[in-house]
């Protein structure tokens, strides 16, 4: 493998954090931003081979097009050493797989917000034509230093319409559906199931099949059913046990069909209707029918069909239909973000589950809505809700501040103390000064020593920093002859250009000031013009003036496109504007979106933004149709 220093002149590589089996992923410094991100790579030896670059393309693909606060946020991607990458975010945290081999298993609370995190992507990304995602499992759920959830690799996803939707070569065995195994058709059922295998291995601490090898495993998810929770957990909620078997069922059409059906599923007061429907069954087994002539034996069965009918509906309405009239209940769904916070209606004693609430039926009239979540402040809201009325309601939580202390003494005492640039009321020594969790400069000043400057930080909740500073009493040095300032007279055309003095704003054109004697450089910008930029060198009690003439901004841009192969359409904004390779095709400034098609290939889509003057430029390297499956 090509060890890196850096990608691309942008990204200035710090360490390797990860190896798979076929990429390789960097932590690195973006020079342009100063952030830190994450860089996926192929790795060189998989970079030949049609199928892994495929499955490395899709995954860019995907993750470009989807925006979730539970998916990892792609910024960029290309090609180097002839190796595909892509950059995200990088996230401080721990895989679900990780944390599982450090704690063994979860609490039955821990276990249920992550999985109503990761049902809540599945819930998007199906909304967003992803069949399915096709390798859920712990390692590639992400949980970060504040506990929220990153659903990762979306390399093997099922896209809507996609022909790449028969490979079964990629799979992991201990998570893996009856029919992802079988190589039969896969929807988000699928990943229901492997989302059940990581829910349960999270509450009893191991997988629901295991074995000593792959085949063995995978036979178990063929033929056997997972054992009951409650060996291993005595009195575990059974109604919990039920949902995670149902997501468990061999057969698809056993299963939840939606994850929206599971997120309702562990609301508080669900119940599973089975067991008494299979009672219902025996009870009407047992019936005996009495003798009849063939005639009147028919209309038994007519009448006895027709009765079975209206006591089936009578049951079906008895259940689903509240006590009271219909008429006075409506349905809430209400989002959060970030999601899974507490759900109070009223007050805090009635809590009716997580956000991500979905349908929920309430009596109508005044409603107040309650909202908790560790580390946010509660939100409150009241709404009126009409009868037979359906609302959605979306909550932003705001973080909870969180503070410290430090102390501060100083020998000698009685010295003005500065924090991040404000001045403290009292003097040193300060005890017990309150502050929000975060870093801090502070500088430490007394008439005859000489000022201390440092850094601390309050890393959490109620920490207390003590700082005990010695200052050093300030050395005489002899008089500095007093420099004799200069002019400097700025002017433009057009006049009103912003005017910048070694970085620093200084006013607009035309601008006179005094500086003293030296270097400057100077920059002066105007909207719609190019910005200029020139140096000067002051001297005493001279007078420079300069008179800049600003050029304005170019309005046409242009727009190039190549793609392998070549000769694609090209569609901008749906409009076609020809076929590959296109070059300075003249554009206007604002947002685009282009899609080169080919017949045989897989459709590319990508959007861009475009300034005055600008020319954007798609290489090759960053349109590889992908062959479609005969």
């Amino acid at each position: 493998m090509n060890e890196f220093k850096t990608i691309k002149f942008r990204y200035k590589i710090v360490d390797k954090v990860g190896i798979g089996g076929s990429s390789t992923v960097y932590l690195a410094r973006d020079i342009k931003t100063n952030e830190i991100v994450a860089i996926k790579i192929l790795h060189p030896n998989f970079a030949q081979d049609k199928k892994f670059v495929q499955r490395f393309i899709r995954e860019i693909n995907i993750i470009m097009n989807l925006k979730h606060p539970n998916i990892l946020k792609l910024y960029d991607y290309g090609f180097v050493d002839d190796m595909p990458y892509f950059v995200t975010e990088y996230i401080q945290g721990k895989t679900l797989k990780e944390i599982l081999k450090e704690k063994g298993r979860l609490s039955v609370d821990e276990a249920k917000k992550i999985i109503l995190d990761v049902l809540n992507v599945l819930s998007y990304v199906h909304k967003n034509g992803i069949v399915a995602h096709r390798d859920i499992k712990p390692g590639n759920i992400m949980i970060d230093k504040e506990g929220n959830v990153k659903l990762m690799d979306f390399g093997i996803a099922k896209i809507e319409g996609s022909s790449l939707t028969q490979d079964t070569s990629f799979y992991t065995p201990l998570y893996a559906s009856p029919e992802q195994i079988k190589g039969e058709r896969v929807d988000i059922r699928s990943d229901i199931y492997s989302l059940g295998a990581t829910f349960y291995e999270m509450i009893v601490g191991k997988p629901p099949f295991t074995g000593k090898s792959s085949l063995n495993i995978i036979t178990k998810h063929l033929q056997e059913k997972p054992e009951p929770i409650s060996k291993f957990i005595p009195d575990f909620d059974k109604n919990l046990e039920n949902i995670i078997f149902k997501m468990l069922e061999k057969n698809p059409k056993d299963r939840f069909q939606t994850p929206e059906e599971i997120i309702n599923a562990l609301q508080p007061g669900y119940l599973d209707a089975r067991p008494k429907i299979e009672k219902d069954k025996e009870i009407i087994k047992t019936v005996k029918q009495p003798n009849l002539s063939k005639k009147n034996k028919d209309i038994y069965i007519v009448l006895s069909t027709i009765g079975a009918i209206i006591v089936i509906a009578i049951l079906i309405f008895a259940l689903t239909t509240p006590k009271g009239n219909v008429n006075n209940f409506a349905f809430l769904t209400i989002t959060s973000n970030p999601t899974s916070a507490e759900v109070y209606i009223d007050n805090l004693n009635n809590f009716v589950g997580y956000t991500g609430l979905n349908n929920y039926k309430i009596k109508s009239g005044k409603v107040k809505i309650i909202i908790k979540k560790d580390g946010f402040e509660d939100l409150e809201d009241e709404i009126n809700l009409n009868p037979g009325e359906t609302k959605s309601l979306a909550y932003n939580l705001i973080p909870k501040s969180k503070y410290g202390y430090v102390n501060i003494s100083t020998e000698p005492s009685d010295a003005t103390i500065y924090l991040n640039d404000t001045q403290l009321n009292s003097l040193s020594p300060i005890e017990n000064y309150k502050l929000q969790v975060g870093k801090y400069s502070y500088r430490i000043e007394k008439d005859g020593y000489e000022p201390s400057i440092g850094n601390f930080e309050i890393k959490g909740e109620g920490e207390t920093v003590n700082l005990k500073i010695s200052l050093s009493k300030k050395t005489q040095t002899p008089a500095q002859p007093i420099k004799k300032e200069g002019t400097l007279i700025i002017k433009s055309n057009p006049s009103g250009a912003t005017v910048y003095i070694n970085n620093d704003k200084k006013g607009l054109t035309p601008l006179k000031i005094s500086l003293s004697p030296g270097s400057y450089n100077l920059k002066i910008e105007k909207e719609d013009y190019l910005t200029y930029t020139d140096s000067i060198v002051l001297k005493e009690n001279a007078t420079i003036e300069k008179d800049y003439s600003l050029h304005p901004i170019p309005k046409t841009s242009y727009l190039t496109v190549y793609s392998d192969p070549t000769d694609a359409q090209v569609f901008l904004n749906d409009k076609p504007i020809g076929n590959t390779p296109i070059t300075n095709y003249k554009i206007e400034k604002g947002e685009y979106s282009l899609r080169v098609k080919k017949e045989g290939y897989k459709e590319y889509l990508t959007k861009f933004t475009v300034e005055y003057g600008q020319t954007i430029t798609f290489s090759d390297l960053d349109i590889i149709l992908i062959p479609e499956k005969p």
